[in-house]
């Protein structure tokens, strides 16, 4: 993938838009909901409720899950870049060996399988994409939901590639999700505003990058740390907005309006992503087959 020029300052949003509401808890009953009812508004809100749902399920196997994965999350958000998204899974290894005495001790504790674990997964990401995208319909500039979208459906298709496919770098695989994951839960959980906005975009696509990378393939070219913020950014909200099409019932000018494309030039990125577009019946003979079904 080719990025191509485009002009300075194209989108007028900032990172501020991710943080819209995580900061203003909801009171329900008598008492305080720190995750609250569905805000639209705010594109980490979703993250929040599914990492204290983890912490919740995880606490029966680890003794204290939440200050586990503080430390191995900011540990791997320290690590240099290229070292975050290749070598991260080593880092849960050290951690799971120092705690547990070896990763199988840990995996013997859990009540499923590596296969029903990935399912399990690719289930709850997606409603997590759906749940973060529902911001499309209230928001008028929601490049905020598209680019935490966009991360989230790097993490789905690398889970449903590695439940379908052999042939792939596995510990890759691993440290770009575990790097992706970290980046957001450490905003989520230290709501981080001084974080800027590139930092997030490019770690968004160092994710696509180092997880088309695990199985042998290029989505950037050059490298994503070579290549002008503004156009990163251009491609990022576009793969948010191929995500929005999959996950939401949106037409395919509404997607080309939030990747700010043409309404062929979203047909060809459908087309790249794989993406079948939905234009309907085929021919009068379904149009009329399926108005029967309807009635």
């Amino acid at each position: 993938m080719v990025v191509k020029q485009c002009p300075k300052g194209l989108y007028d949003s900032s990172l501020n838009s991710l943080y819209r509401g995580i900061h203003m808890p909801k009171v329900s009953g008598g008492g305080i909901d720190p995750s609250g009812p569905r805000d639209p508004l705010n594109p980490l809100g979703p993250l929040k409720s599914q990492i204290q749902h983890f912490e919740a399920m995880f606490e029966v196997i680890f003794d204290d899950y939440e200050g586990f994965i503080d430390e191995l999350y900011r540990n791997v958000q320290q690590m240099p870049p290229e070292q975050r998204f290749t070598e991260s899974a080593d880092e849960v290894k050290e951690m799971v060996q120092s705690q547990f005495g070896s990763i199988d001790a840990l995996v013997s504790q859990f009540p499923f399988d590596e296969d029903t674990l990935n399912i399990f997964l690719k289930k709850a990401i997606s409603s997590l994409i759906k749940q973060v995208l529902e911001g499309v319909y209230v928001v008028r500039n929601p490049e905020g939901h598209l680019i935490v979208a966009a991360s989230l459906q790097a993490i789905l298709n690398a889970v449903n590639r590695a439940l379908h496919e052999d042939n792939y770098d596995g510990e890759v695989l691993s440290s770009a999700v575990l790097a992706l994951y970290a980046r957001f839960y450490n905003l989520v959980k230290y709501e981080n505003g001084d974080v800027s906005e590139e930092a997030v975009v490019r770690d968004v696509a160092r994710g696509l990058h180092y997880t088309h990378e695990a199985f042998g393939e290029s989505y950037f070219r050059p490298h994503p740390d070579e290549i002008d913020f503004e156009l990163l950014r251009e491609e990022i909200v576009r793969y948010g907005a191929v995500s929005a099409y999959k996950h939401l019932d949106i037409s395919v000018t509404r997607g080309a309006e939030l990747a700010n494309v043409s309404h062929n030039e979203f047909r060809e990125l459908l087309d790249r992503h794989g993406v079948r577009p939905n234009l309907g019946p085929d021919s009068l003979e379904d149009l009329h087959e399926s108005s029967l079904i309807d009635e």
